[in-house]
Order: structure tokens, then C-alpha cells, then sequence
């Protein structure tokens, strides 16, 4: 204890010394070089840190004599006192001084054009702020190591902190020249170092990264002419608000102006659930390879064969529809995907925000899906952003008669082959869908509602996967869509759990055509022409 006292009465004996001798009005920005009694003190500091038998217990006033004496040493004097002080600090079992401490020599190592020892003070206070409440700093600490690594010349490791950076929500607190240096040093290393940038991509994905990269390579190896483009997945520019997504038909026609009788709505969900189940046993009990039980003596009273069957065959469509409801109480129900119609144009919604303070430019804003041909099994999809043969535009186009929008091939689509395992480009062959796609500007801090569309060209099962767009028309960008499943409400355990199950909105089967039905209740009137509007039974639902 004695040997301690005496040590910090010298180091306070240096300390103004060191400030005695500093001219009267001199800068206060560190020195250059540093004077005899600063490295008296810095030399002591050192020291005394190394003299463990003296200083086991007090590892608290230990970090602060070490941080006080730096403030007058070089850059590189206080970047080796500021890093042993943050080790003192995390021996007292004080973690954010540790980090922040450490921050600081690493700054002033990056100073001394230390950039290795930068670099690690950066990432061991990056371990610290990770998943934390500390939002800004820890984006403040990806952002040093961002530019620590593109002057170090690690390309993939910089695409990837800036490709976070870019993306956060909090974008928008750092100074617009930071924001503007992040993305010209995202586009200068997807533009020169493209390898190194795809190993970086990589990592920035969500699933599997060995899943990942295996089916990519089999597809190289076993496609002729086939190249892989870079790609940059979770990225989040622009961010995605996933709990947004929605999938609705899509129907943009231009309806004829009438006097309005009764309010617009979507109706009652249970006359809805049993004008759907009259039909279906209307169009069974047309059918003659159908068979129902109606030899019970309540229907034996009917005396029409035909009104007969239609009523046994509603009454076994309702015993289906109670035995599917109970089956969804069970603990082993899985729900299956909506059932669609091939050329029926689907549109999906969601929100898009700019959380930078800078516009940016999106071109090409598509869906990315998943398509299994029915019987062939074949499957067509547009993932992992492949180009086979020569990347020529697809210039054709699709519409359809329920929706304006023209529809146009994917970017990347390819098709699996019928007898082998190499793959296809769509450019020769038809895809099994096609997307609408979309460009935009989007003002610094804002959100939209944007709306994209995807039509089935052949029956099988559709999956839609992400959106893909391409920002300043240079750098693809991937965003996956994480979609929550409803609660399970089926037993006490997955109750209490909250366990959720898996969303099927973005699925469905591609079962039959669709007929297109049109009808008008209220016809334009014309000079001279009258007659029944409508002849039937009208209800409030």
C-alpha cells in the first residue's frame, strides 16, 4: 500500500510538471513529440501496471491514473497507456469503460498509422457493444473498422460492416459527407475488387452458408456458360418492413362510375365460407363420377333427383368443413398454402424506407421466386443471381386481361433440365412466371408503399422468396422476406411458448385456369333502353 501511495504521489509530482512546462496559450492538441517529464510519467504508468504484486487490488485506480496520464503523451504514447487502462477497467468489472477506452486507443493507434494494432482495439470493443443497447456506438465502432479495413486493403471484410452501415436505421444520424464516403466505398469494391466482394456476400446471408454455397457451385459446375454475378443479400437498403407484406389479387381495372347503393365492403367471412361451400357441392353434384348418400329419409321427401343430390352434396361439404375446423385444434395440423388459378396476376405489397439522409436510386425492383412445374417436377427460379450464356435482355412482355401492368421475364431466371441436371437460361425457353417490375428515387428519410406483381404461367407449386433490386445501377441487392406465422393456438404448450407457425402467404398451388368472369349489376343506361337491372334476392351481410 505504501509502495502504491508513493507511486501515484510521483505520477501527480510529474503530471504538473508536465503542465508547468507547456507555454502559455499553446495548443492543445497532442504533441508531436513528447517532453522528458510526460515520458517520466508514461514510463512509470508502465511500471506500475506491470507490478501486479502491488497493484492486485486496485485495478479501478489503476485505470484512472493510466487514462489521466495519457492526455499528454503522443498518439502513439496514449494509444498504449489508453489500452492498458481498458484493461484495469475490465479487471474492475467495468465492461463499457473497457470498450470505450479500448475505442479510443484505437483511434489513436489509426493516428500513429498503427493499423494493425487499430484494428485490434476496434474488434475487442466491438465484442462489448454487439447486440446491445448501444446502437450508435457500436455503429460507430463498424464504421472505423470499415475504414480501417478498406485502408488494410480486406475488401471482403469492408464490403460487408459497410453494407451494414448503409442499412441501419440509425443511418440517419451520421453526417451526410459519412453517409456519402460509406456508399462510394461500396461501390468502388463492388466495382474493383468484385471477388473479394462476392466472399463477403457470402457471409452476409442468412441461411446456411455452406447450403448456400454448395448449390451455387453445383450449378456452375454442372451448367455450361454459366457465371455468378455479385450480389449483396441482407444488406437492408432499402430497408423492408417485413410484417408489411401482404399478397392480394391483383385487379387494376377501371370501373364504370354509378350512383353508389350501400356501403363498399369485404362482407361477412361466414356467408362468404358458405356460398363458397353451396358452390363447390353444386358443381359436384353435377358430376357424374360423384356419388352421394342420399337415400336418408329427410332427402327421400325431395322428389327432384337433381335438387336431391345438391343437398346431399351440401351437407357432406359442410361435414368436411367441421372436420377440417377440428383438425386445425389439433396438435399435428399443418396449414396448407392457398390454392391459386395459372394466369392470375398476384400483387405483393410492402413498405420500403430510405434510412439514409441521401436519395437513392432503385432500378429494377422485382420479386424473387421459386416455381415447381407439376408432373415434370421441372423447377424455374430467379435466386442466387446466376447468368447462363450470354446475359442478353429478355425483351418480351406479358399482359393480362385482369391488370394493366406488363409483365416482363426475371432477371437471372433459369430453368432445370427435363433430362439432365444442368440448368437452362429463359431467354430461349418461356419461364413458368413472370414479375412486374418497378423503379423509383427514394427521398432521404422516407417510406413508400410499393406494390409488386407475379402471374403463374403453368400449374405447380409458387414460392416467393425476396425482392432484388439494383441501387445507384451498379450494386444488385437481395432482400429475403421473414414472414411471421400465426400464433399456435392448438395446444396448452405452443400457447404458452408462443410458438408460431410456418406463414403460408407467400406459397400456393398453381392448381387450374381461371376463367374470366365479367359482370355488371348496374349496366349503363342508354337513351331509350330499359329493362330488369337485376332479378334475384338482395340481403344486408
Amino acid at each position: 500500500q505504501e509502495s502504491f501511495s508513493y507511486m501515484e504521489s510521483a505520477l501527480y509530482s510529474y503530471t504538473r510538471a508536465t503542465e508547468e512546462e507547456r507555454p502559455a496559450g499553446a495548443a492543445t492538441s497532442r504533441p508531436s513529440q513528447a517532453s522528458n517529464t510526460t515520458r517520466l510519467a508514461t514510463r512509470l504508468c508502465l511500471v506500475m501496471a506491470s507490478a501486479n504484486e502491488i497493484i492486485h487490488d486496485r485495478p479501478l485506480e489503476v485505470a484512472d491514473l493510466l487514462a489521466s496520464a495519457s492526455s499528454h503523451e503522443t498518439p502513439l504514447g496514449a494509444a498504449v497507456l489508453l489500452e492498458q487502462s481498458s484493461l484495469h477497467y475490465y479487471r474492475a468489472g467495468m465492461f463499457r469503460k473497457y470498450a470505450f477506452h479500448m475505442l479510443m486507443s484505437g483511434h489513436m493507434f489509426r493516428t500513429a498509422l498503427q493499423e494493425h494494432h487499430a484494428f485490434r482495439c476496434f474488434t475487442s470493443a466491438l465484442y462489448i457493444y454487439h447486440d446491445g443497447r448501444w446502437d450508435e456506438l457500436h455503429n460507430h465502432l463498424r464504421s472505423a473498422l470499415a475504414a480501417q479495413m478498406y485502408s488494410l486493403g480486406r475488401m471482403s471484410a469492408s464490403v460487408e460492416l459497410y453494407a451494414k452501415l448503409v442499412g441501419t436505421h440509425s443511418g440517419g444520424r451520421v453526417s451526410t459527407k459519412s453517409q456519402q464516403k460509406f456508399v462510394q466505398h461500396l461501390q468502388e469494391i463492388c466495382q474493383q475488387h468484385t471477388e473479394k466482394a462476392m466472399i463477403g456476400a457470402d457471409r452476409m446471408a442468412s441461411e446456411d452458408h455452406t447450403e448456400r454455397l454448395d448449390r451455387i457451385e453445383h450449378i456452375l459446375r454442372v451448367t455450361e456458360g454459366a457465371t455468378r454475378i455479385l450480389e449483396l443479400p441482407n444488406m437492408d437498403l432499402p430497408s423492408i418492413d417485413d410484417s408489411s407484406v401482404t399478397v392480394t389479387v391483383e385487379s387494376e381495372q377501371e370501373y364504370r362510375e354509378y350512383p353508389s347503393f350501400g356501403a363498399l365492403g369485404d362482407g361477412d367471412p361466414e356467408v362468404w365460407e358458405e356460398l363458397k361451400c353451396h358452390a363447390e357441392a353444386e358443381l359436384k353434384a353435377v358430376d357424374p363420377t360423384s356419388r352421394f348418400e342420399d337415400g336418408s329419409p329427410t332427402l327421400a321427401k325431395i322428389e327432384d333427383p337433381l335438387i336431391r343430390r345438391v343437398v346431399a352434396a351440401i351437407d357432406k361439404e359442410k361435414a368436411s368443413m367441421n372436420l377440417l375446423a377440428k383438425a386445425k385444434r389439433s396438435g399435428s395440423y399443418k396449414e396448407s398454402p392457398a390454392v391459386r388459378a395459372r394466369m392470375e396476376p398476384l400483387s405483393v405489397q410492402f413498405v420500403v424506407r430510405n434510412p439514409l439522409s441521401i436519395p437513392i436510386s432503385v432500378e429494377r425492383l422485382q420479386l424473387v421466386a421459386r416455381m415447381t412445374q407439376a408432373g415434370s417436377n421441372r423447377i424455374c427460379t430467379n435466386e442466387d443471381a446466376i447468368a447462363i450464356g450470354e446475359q442478353q435482355a429478355d425483351h418480351r412482355s406479358w399482359t393480362f386481361s385482369n391488370a394493366e401492368v406488363v409483365y416482363e421475364s426475371p432477371e437471372f431466371c433459369r430453368i432445370s433440365g427435363s433430362s439432365s441436371i444442368s440448368w437452362k437460361s429463359t431467354a430461349n425457353e418461356g419461364p413458368f412466371f413472370v414479375i412486374s417490375k418497378f423503379d423509383m428515387t427514394l427521398a432521404p428519410n422516407t417510406s413508400i408503399k410499393v406494390s409488386l406483381g407475379i402471374c403463374p404461367l403453368v400449374l405447380g407449386d409458387l414460392e416467393i422468396l425476396g425482392v432484388r433490386c439494383k441501387l445507384f445501377n451498379d450494386v444488385w441487392v437481395f432482400h429475403p422476406f421473414n414472414v411471421k406465422g400465426p400464433l399456435l393456438q392448438n395446444t396448452s404448450e405452443n400457447r404458452a411458448k408462443r410458438v408460431r407457425a410456418e406463414s403460408m402467404i407467400l406459397k400456393a398451388k398453381i392448381e387450374q385456369d381461371m376463367p374470366l368472369l365479367v359482370a355488371d349489376l348496374v349496366p349503363k343506361r342508354e337513351p331509350g333502353g330499359e329493362g330488369p337491372m337485376l332479378v334475384g334476392q338482395m340481403s344486408y351481410w
